[in-house]
């Protein structure tokens, strides 16, 4: 059975690979470009040791010590009042082998997000969603209606979730290796910060996702989406 399913998560994150290029990795990861040109066109000796290395992470229930490690990365946040750290947003940068592999076993379940969902799906953005507000906005006041708009703005929004809610509301669903995969994701996550000085600190956090990490969007959107909905 591990081994069938390490065939199907080839092919998965193979397909994965090609979706997306040029996002930046942390200095100890191979580049995703490099990633998919392997899984393109090398044969199949490459193509079984890859498949007993995935066979071996189902049968075990553990991914590899380099795999936990993200380096953050502090983007200032735009449009904001905000001083000091409280103006930067913590971004990860993972390995890119790491992140499809991790979708890869995310996506063995469906998750649908409310209609009002736009940045967390796939061919929806920020952008796009400001620019339908606007539209609703013109054509109410030109029929005379009265508009009141709430704006949500959720701090730390990614750490915010706690890990119970996360493990059971989402990870019910999966068999009991995938759960316990995806437990360790965020659980066993330790992220490398370097400042200034070239100072390096090693983090765990306490609760939440990785912002850059697969499942993350889509966990934090479910969780915040019914307090929006209500």
């Amino acid at each position: 059975a591990c081994l069938e399913s390490a065939k199907s998560d080839f092919d998965a994150i193979k397909l994965a690979l090609k979706k997306r290029s040029g996002f930046a990795v942390p200095p100890w990861a191979c580049h995703r470009e490099f990633w998919r040109v392997l899984f393109e066109y090398c044969g199949d000796q490459f193509r079984n040791f890859m498949v007993q290395f995935f066979a071996l992470i189902k049968f075990t229930g553990n991914t590899p010590l380099l795999w936990t490690m993200s380096l953050g990365c502090a983007v200032p946040k735009p449009n904001t009042t905000k001083q000091s750290i409280d103006a930067l947003r913590l971004l990860h940068l993972l390995d890119p082998l790491s992140k499809a592999w991790i979708s890869t076993v995310w996506r063995r379940r469906t998750f649908r997000l409310c209609p009002t969902a736009f940045g967390c799906v796939q061919g929806k953005n920020r952008e796009e969603a400001m620019l339908a507000l606007r539209a609703y906005m013109f054509r109410l006041a030109k029929a005379g209606l009265t508009i009141l708009l709430f704006l949500f703005d959720v701090a730390n929004a990614f750490p915010s979730v706690r890990w119970r809610r996360l493990e059971q509301r989402f990870l019910r669903d999966y068999d009991a290796v995938d759960q316990r995969i995806l437990q360790k994701r965020h659980r066993q996550a330790l992220c490398v910060i370097i400042d200034n000085l070239n100072q390096v600190g090693i983090f765990r956090t306490g609760s939440g996702n990785r912002q850059g990490d697969g499942p993350a969007a889509q966990q934090f959107a479910q969780s915040f989406s019914k307090h929006v909905q209500a």
